[in-house]
Formats: structure tokens, C-alpha cells, sequence
């Protein structure tokens, strides 16, 4: 699956304080991706589905799109939502939503807090947010993969739609647990920066690590030639 979102990805959501601008700014290609993905899930017994979005290269609008995807989820009625900030190296989503961070993901796969009390409520009605929370955590103690098992029981039992904003693939270390345990996985991929043959490498290493790679994602394009010779 390819879709280019080139209008969408580079759109960074409103401030909280403005949910109205957030919930509903350019919505079409959003729309049509979210039904998409929504079409290829399969009905799960355990409870809510996950999807994770991974790069293979900073810049490649992952963060922006995963929260502009979310947000439509909750307006169309598609939640419980839940929208997990996985990129421990390059956190975003407590900005976009203009969230301080305290307590979240780290926190909870170091050991030190429940998931009930590190999610937090956005302004978007249906929409919560398990933010990064304290990475420095993650470095001082040891990763228990156990841990990962637990939060995804938690999310899929009280959320029908989980979001999950993946590092690049390079850089997934222990967030490839999430990624394995993602329904569908998608690879957002700049043409204008990554060449060709590392995105192949990369997505194979993904599917040889036993990821769901479900398709790809153009989100920017640098278009060189004259205007009048693309007519």
C-alpha cells in the first residue's frame, strides 16, 4: 500500500488549546488512510487492534501523521483511542499535544508506574495519550520484556484503536516489541532522502525480525522538474 500524504504530514497539529483546528484540518488523505487500515484488520478475541508507524529516516513525518490519524479515529467514533509516544530517542507527541511530560511509557516499562495512572486525557473527546514519560529510566534499568507484554494486554483491553509512533527502524532497539505485537505495521518513507536500496534492506530486516509490514507510506516529495513538464 502507498499513499502520498505530502499535504498532511508536514502539517503540524494546532495547540491543544485549539482542538477545533486539530481535530479537522485537512482531513481527506488522512481519511482515506485511516479506512484503509481499518479495512485490513482482522477481528481480534483479546480486544483492541495496534498499528505502528516506523521510518526509515528522521523527518519523515511519523510523529505529525500518527497524531493527525488518532484525532480522526476519535472524531469518527472509532475509540476508545489511544495514542502511544514509542520513540524513546526523539519524543514528540507531548509537544504536539502540548502535554508536560511527568510520568508515561518509560515509566511504566521500567516498572515504576501502572498504565492507568502514566495515560493522560487529550481535549480531543475519545482520544488519550500514553506519552514517553521519563526516558532516563529506560537507560538506568534493566529492559523486561515482560513489562511490553502487560502494557499491550492493558491497551487492548481498554482501547479498540491503538496508535503507535515508532522510532526509525535503525533505531527500534527494545521498541521492536511493540512493533512485533502491532496488527499492522506501515513504513513512512521520504523519496527525496532515503535512497532506494536502504529502504529495501530495511523493511526485509523488519519482516526478518517478524514484523507485520503492512505497506508504505510516501509522506514528502522534492519535485525537480518544471511545473509545465508534470501537466
Amino acid at each position: 500500500m502507498s499513499l502520498n500524504l505530502s499535504d498532511v504530514t508536514t502539517q503540524k497539529p494546532v495547540k491543544k488549546e485549539q482542538p477545533s483546528k486539530l481535530r479537522r484540518h485537512k482531513s481527506t488523505k488522512i481519511d482515506a488512510l485511516l479506512w484503509r487500515l481499518k479495512a485490513r484488520l482482522e477481528p481480534r478475541d483479546d480486544g483492541g487492534h495496534l498499528i505502528g508507524l516506523t521510518s526509515c529516516g528522521r523527518g519523515s513525518g511519523v510523529s505529525t501523521t500518527l497524531a493527525n490519524l488518532s484525532i480522526r479515529a476519535a472524531d469518527q467514533h472509532l475509540g476508545p483511542v489511544l495514542l502511544i509516544d514509542a520513540n524513546t530517542l526523539h519524543p514528540r507527541q507531548h509537544r504536539l499535544f502540548s502535554h508536560k511530560v511527568n510520568v508515561g511509557l518509560a515509566d511504566v516499562l521500567s516498572g515504576n508506574t501502572a498504565p492507568a495512572e502514566a495515560v493522560v486525557q487529550t481535549k480531543i473527546e475519545g482520544l488519550d495519550l500514553l506519552p514517553v514519560g521519563a526516558v532516563e529510566r529506560l537507560h538506568m534499568s534493566r529492559i523486561v520484556p515482560e513489562n511490553h507484554v502487560e502494557l499491550i494486554r492493558w491497551v487492548r483491553t481498554n482501547y479498540s484503536l491503538i496508535f503507535v509512533d515508532l522510532p526509525q527502524i535503525s533505531e527500534l532497539m527494545h521498541s521492536l516489541l511493540f512493533a512485533k505485537c502491532d496488527d499492522l505495521t506501515l513504513v513512512a518513507i521520504r523519496s527525496d532522502m532515503v535512497p532506494r536500496n536502504v529502504v529495501v534492506s530495511q523493511i526485509e530486516q523488519l519482516l526478518a525480525d517478524g514484523v507485520n509490514v503492512t505497506g508504505t507510506l510516501l509522506t514528502r516529495r522534492r519535485l525537480f522538474t518544471p511545473a509545465i513538464f508534470r501537466r
